[in-house]
């Protein structure tokens, strides 16, 4: 019996798939699992069809072949962990999908809207969340104690002030409830982050205010110019003086 499920199931995921792009707009409690994978292991890069970010816009793919997309997929697996063979073709199939950009858009609007009966995203909870102040359900670590915000936190992880406008709340929030960094992954692996949770988390990190640039140091380029103001002023003051010299020896021939 086993033998004859697992072929249906398989069958069903490949026909769910190819429907997905002929289904506008999307049933947001279904989801779509090629444009979760995307927004999970990609979105922190790349967009499609939405601008460059720190990887190219990837809108311009969909006329490359398929065997040139796996190979470009998994070279990847560097910076986002392993990818199995079903994640590089359905990252394959998405790409090669001209409706990819509002597939990504319906599947970012269902990952950040909340649960039904659940409490509104409150950045409160996610700032005590974020600092220990209140423990995960599941008993995950709390994400300063790798992570700094503002010079405070942890250093064995990156500095998350700015990480709402470089992400983008979608990916943020893909990245608060499943981690694709190996060793975030590792971590919370046995102590998910809920979904919920990961809406209060980015709320908080969307409410951060930007850096500013430290006013007690001046910028180097200023640090510079003042500098050369000041050999400058020695010089022409050695000179005045040299001149005045040469001229009351002139006069007194």
């Amino acid at each position: 019996a086993v033998s004859l499920v697992l072929p249906a199931l398989a069958q069903q995921r490949v026909n769910n798939a190819s429907n997905k792009s002929q289904t506008t707009p999307l049933d947001m409690n279904e989801g779509d699992p090629e444009a979760h994978l995307f927004s999970q292991k990609c979105s922190g890069c790349h967009t499609i069809g939405r601008g460059n970010m720190v990887g190219p816009d990837l809108d311009i793919v969909v006329s490359w072949a398929s065997s040139d997309l796996e190979v470009n997929i998994k070279r990847m697996e560097k910076f986002v962990g392993a990818l199995s063979a079903d994640d590089v073709k359905d990252l394959v199939q998405l790409l090669k999908d001209p409706k990819a950009k509002d597939r990504l858009k319906a599947e970012g609007e269902r990952a950040i809207a909340p649960q039904a009966g659940s409490e509104p995203a409150s950045a409160n909870v996610g700032h005590n969340l974020f600092c220990g102040v209140d423990q995960f359900k599941n008993g995950g670590l709390a994400c300063i104690s790798c992570h700094h915000i503002q010079g405070s936190g942890g250093t064995m992880g990156g500095d998350l002030t700015e990480v709402a406008s470089k992400l983008g709340e979608t990916a943020l929030a893909s990245a608060c409830e499943e981690p694709s960094y190996p060793v975030m992954k590792t971590i919370y692996n046995n102590h998910p982050v809920t979904r919920q949770e990961a809406l209060h988390l980015t709320k908080y990190f969307m409410s951060l205010p930007k850096e500013k640039p430290s006013q007690g140091d001046p910028p180097v380029g200023m640090l510079g110019t003042a500098c050369a103001a000041a050999l400058l002023g020695g010089i022409a003051f050695f000179y005045r003086h040299r001149n005045i010299s040469v001229r009351t020896r002139l006069n007194r021939r």
